[in-house]
C-alpha cells in the first residue's frame, strides 16, 4: 500500500533509514516488517498532499479517525 501523504511518506523513510531519529508517538511504525516500510517509503511524493484529510478519513470509513474528529480533536 503507497503512503497517502508526504508526511506519511516522510515518516516511513526515516523509520526506514534512521529509527532512532523518529518521534517517540511514531515508534509503533518499526514493527512493521520491512516490506511493508519500503512500500511505503518509496511512494512518490508528486501529487500527494501535504497531509491526509481527516474528513477523507471520514469517507473512506476509518473509524477511530472519525470518532477523534467527532469528539473535536481532528483537522
Amino acid at each position: 500500500m503507497p503512503a497517502v501523504s508526504k508526511a506519511q511518506q516522510a515518516m516511513m523513510a526515516i523509520a526506514k533509514h534512521s529509527p532512532g531519529k523518529l518521534f517517540a508517538r511514531n515508534k509503533g511504525v518499526l514493527k512493521m516488517s520491512k516490506d511493508e516500510m519500503e512500500k511505503y517509503a518509496s511512494t512518490p511524493t508528486k501529487g500527494l498532499p501535504k497531509h491526509k484529510n481527516a474528513l477523507r478519513s471520514m469517507v473512506e470509513g476509518n473509524t477511530k479517525v472519525a470518532r477523534k474528529v467527532a469528539k473535536g480533536g481532528g483537522k
